[in-house]
């Protein structure tokens, strides 16, 4: 893998570059810039460019501009990686002419131009091509020759221009590992040791397999930001065969799909260095370096992946609530003078919150299954909460069992989660509070 150096020096001009087209739009500022076309080894105003293409050696590289962005088209069809496309739209930029060194050349190949040179050829908006021919580097100074198409000047350009002509299609190819990840709705992590199968609805997510049970939806966003951003980087070696690299068969596998339908999936292999592993799309495309933290995300265990709390209401927009606890019973509704009773009394703001925190975000360190519980009426407690959304949550619990713990679960799942004595305790406590008021 060739790794091109000058084409990613330019690391602090990145950003500046990224930015490009939103800061020079203006047309007084390009006004200003036509000014400066006269000494750029490309005489086009970067906002025209629509195609750019580089040859050299039998080898081609090109670019096509559409209303979606930049994409890759040769040697493959890819989208563009954002980071690497701006930096090559600042190299054409910052390609300046130094001096001419010859007017007309009656020799090309000591330059090394003519059929030996590297072309770059930028295509504009309105069809008209901008090509130039690189040679070798200048022996004393730095920089490089090059000859515009139609002139028999050979000229001085800066380094730029040369960084450019070796433009990397490897580096060019969007290297986010999934740059729509957020729109994700399902999620599959397949391992050695387990698997996980996550699902999006209305109501959140979910982990459907292998049981069902409500998801933390922080742990899937982590995920999902995670891979929105991490980058998929090329070895600077040869990887070892797929099934060193722990890719075949598959040590682990994610898979994600769209609102479409449309998967995308990794195979996550062995480390390659203390924090990067070896990586492929799909089961058989090239491999790849990720960052290690990506296998930290990617839990085979299902708890991992449950969530630890009875319900995921926000107290704060709760507009509703209903309980029973055994004898006592509370119904209550929020408009816009506070909250208050079903008599129309009005009813501590603080309570109410104090109440429903206890009921939906004491946290569980355990899961089990859980017996069938047949109606209401045999439940110790039960509790609705609903949204200004108009979502609700229903929590059932029961027990206490010989150790004095109790089993709490959303209406409509098996598995339970198993909370202590004193997460009762609070709960009769600032149920009393609220019905003594």
């Amino acid at each position: 893998m060739k790794i091109r150096v000058g084409f990613l020096a330019g690391t602090v001009a990145l950003a500046l570059a990224g930015g490009y087209t939103l800061r020079e739009v203006s047309s007084n500022k390009q006004s200003a810039r036509q000014k400066q076309v006269a000494s750029r080894v490309f005489d086009i105003i970067p906002e025209q460019i629509a195609a750019v293409t580089v040859e050299r050696r039998g080898e081609t590289v090109k670019l096509e501009k559409s209303a979606q962005g930049w994409r890759l088209v040769h040697p493959m069809e890819s989208a563009t990686d954002r980071e690497t496309t701006s930096e090559m739209l600042r190299l054409i930029v910052a390609s300046f002419v130094k001096r001419t060194v010859e007017e007309s050349a009656g020799s090309l190949d000591r330059y090394g131009l003519g059929p030996l040179a590297s072309r770059v050829t930028l295509l504009s908006a309105t069809g008209a091509e901008k090509s130039v021919e690189v040679g070798i580097e200048a022996p004393t100074e730095e920089g490089v020759y090059i000859r515009r198409a139609g002139s028999g000047a050979v000229l001085v350009a800066g380094t730029e221009v040369r960084d450019l002509s070796l433009i990397d299609s490897q580096l060019l190819v969007e290297r986010t590992l999934l740059p729509q990840a957020l729109q994700t709705i399902r999620v599959e992590i397949r391992g050695r040791s387990g698997s996980v199968r996550l699902v999006k609805s209305a109501a959140g997510w979910d982990l459907r397999e292998p049981f069902v049970f409500p998801a933390d939806a922080t742990r899937v966003g982590e995920l999902l930001s995670a891979f929105a951003g991490f980058r998929s980087e090329p070895a600077a070696e040869p990887p070892p065969s797929a099934a060193n690299a722990g890719l075949s068969p598959a040590r682990l596998r994610a898979i994600f799909a769209g609102p479409s339908g449309k998967e995308s999936s990794f195979t996550i292999g062995e480390p390659a260095s203390k924090d990067r592993l070896w990586a492929r799309r799909g089961e058989e495309g090239g491999a790849f370096l990720v960052d290690r933290k990506v296998e930290e995300l990617l839990k085979q265990d299902p708890e991992e992946w449950c969530q630890r709390r009875p319900a995921s209401i926000d107290r704060y927009r709760a507009t509703r609530l209903k309980m029973r606890w055994e004898s006592q019973a509370v119904s209550l509704a929020r408009d816009a003078q506070g909250w208050h009773d079903e008599k129309g009394r009005a009813v501590q703001e603080p309570l109410v919150l104090g109440l429903i925190a206890a009921l939906c975000d004491t946290r569980s360190s355990r899961i089990e299954a859980a017996p069938s519980v047949q109606g209401r009426a045999s439940l110790p407690f039960f509790a609705e909460i609903g949204e200004e959304s108009g979502r609700s949550q229903t929590i059932e619990g029961w027990g206490p069992d010989p150790a004095g713990n109790w089993r709490v679960r959303l209406r409509g799942y098996r598995p339970a989660l198993v909370m202590s004595e004193a997460y009762v305790r609070v709960l009769k406590e600032r149920c009393q509070a609220l019905t003594a008021q």
